[in-house]
Formats: C-alpha cells, sequence, structure tokens
C-alpha cells in the first residue's frame, strides 16, 4: 500500500510540476498555447483543480488548500516509504494520520486484507470495528480525527455554542474481526467523511454516548473528518 501510494503522489508531482513549467513557458512566450496548457490555466483561474489533477487525487476544491494537501501528502508518503524500504514497522500499530493518504479508502482494504490472511478467512466476512481504547489484535491506531457537532473523550456530549465547528477526539484504533459493531444503546454510528464538505464516506465510526441521547445523537448530523485540509 505505502509504495503504490508513494507512487501515485509521485506520479502527481510530475503531473504538476510538467503543467506548470509548460503554463510558465507559454506566459513568457517561449512555448505555444496547447489545449491542454488552456485547460489547466483556466481551472486555475477559476480558482478550481485541473482534472488531470483531480483524477490521481481529488482532495479539496481551491487550489491553495489542494497544495497544502498535495505537500502534507508528499512528506508523510516520503516518510512511510522510507521506513518500509529500510523494513522498520509503519502502519499496523503505529500513529497513522489519514491526511497523509491519497486513498485512505485503500489504507482500510489493505488493512482487511492483512486481518484475512493472518486468520486464514475470507476478507468479505471481515466487519471494520472501532475502539477508543488500546486493543490486543492488529490495528491502524488513527490520529488527527475531527468531530463536528458534539464533544468527545469517552462518551459523546454536548458542545457548547462557543466551541470550535470542529474539534479534535482521541486516537481511534480500528480493526477488522467477523463480528459486526455492537448495536448497543449507549453506542452511535457517526460517518467519518474524507473531506470537510461531507462528499465522500470513508466509514462509520462507534462512539459511546449515553443510552437516553441515542436518539438525539442519530438525528443530530454530527460527522467525523479525517482531519483539517
Amino acid at each position: 500500500f505505502v509504495l503504490l501510494e508513494a507512487a501515485s503522489i509521485g506520479q502527481l508531482a510530475l503531473q504538476v510540476s510538467e503543467d506548470v513549467t509548460k503554463l510558465s513557458n507559454v506566459l513568457k512566450g517561449q512555448e505555444l498555447l496547447t489545449t491542454a496548457s488552456f485547460n489547466v490555466g483556466q481551472a486555475l483561474l477559476e480558482d478550481s483543480i485541473p482534472e488531470k489533477w483531480t483524477d490521481i487525487w481529488e482532495g479539496p476544491a481551491t487550489p491553495a488548500r489542494w497544495f497544502d494537501g498535495f505537500k502534507r501528502r508528499a512528506s508523510g508518503l516520503h516518510r512511510w516509504a522510507t521506513a518500509v524500504r529500510k523494513h522498520q514497522p509503519v502502519l499496523v500499530g503505529e500513529s497513522v494520520y489519514l491526511t497523509n493518504c491519497i486513498r485512505p479508502s485503500t489504507l482500510l482494504n489493505a488493512l482487511r486484507q492483512h486481518t484475512a490472511r493472518k486468520d486464514g478467512v475470507s476478507a468479505d466476512s471481515l466487519f471494520l470495528n472501532c475502539s477508543w481504547k488500546p486493543v490486543s489484535q492488529e490495528h491502524l491506531a488513527i490520529n488527527g480525527l475531527l468531530l463536528q457537532g458534539g464533544l468527545f473523550s469517552t462518551e459523546l456530549r454536548e458542545a457548547a455554542p462557543d466551541t470550535p465547528s470542529a474539534v479534535p477526539v482521541p486516537v481511534a484504533h480500528l480493526f477488522f474481526t467477523q463480528s459486526p459493531p455492537p448495536d448497543t444503546n449507549d453506542t452511535v454510528m457517526i460517518p467519518l467523511y474524507q473531506d470537510m464538505e461531507r462528499t465522500s464516506l470513508l466509514c462509520d465510526l462507534a462512539f459511546p454516548c449515553k443510552p437516553e441521547e441515542k436518539r438525539r445523537w442519530c438525528l443530530s448530523g454530527a460527522a467525523v473528518f479525517i482531519g483539517a485540509e
């Protein structure tokens, strides 16, 4: 997974560099304007992202935020890839920021496949579970998640009026088992999105709550994000 992600970010870096260089040459009169360069320039002038770039990584909708996210992922994936090449532990059991990934869903699927091979079971028989306490089985310790619509340390609670729109939550320990997440009166499933606009759902996470407040939390519109972009 890590080396594939690193290859993707490398491909994206080459594409961005090539397109920006061509645009610069056009502006300097050193190169003729092509349809491809026109489309890239037009997208950037309209404060959007060229389609050639979003085909590799969709990311935020505006160039400033997109480039910030791109630099963060390039840096994070470089560290991961270096560790892999040195045969050092990475990802499983380690603290992971999903904002370092181009495709967080692929990371979760890699954990599913790894668990299936280790346990000798079908990947389709496994369910994603979440614990807010350390677990013994192999897992991903996800850091940097943000909650919108409430507060959480050990149990969901209502946010004060002056609370920021999205607040950090503790490390989430994600793992796969053959048992689905428990559907109890003191837990509620809250969606985890890859973007603050809530357009790309990654999975649902189980949050502890007071039994008498479960229905309210189900209807609250609360959401979790992989991090700020």
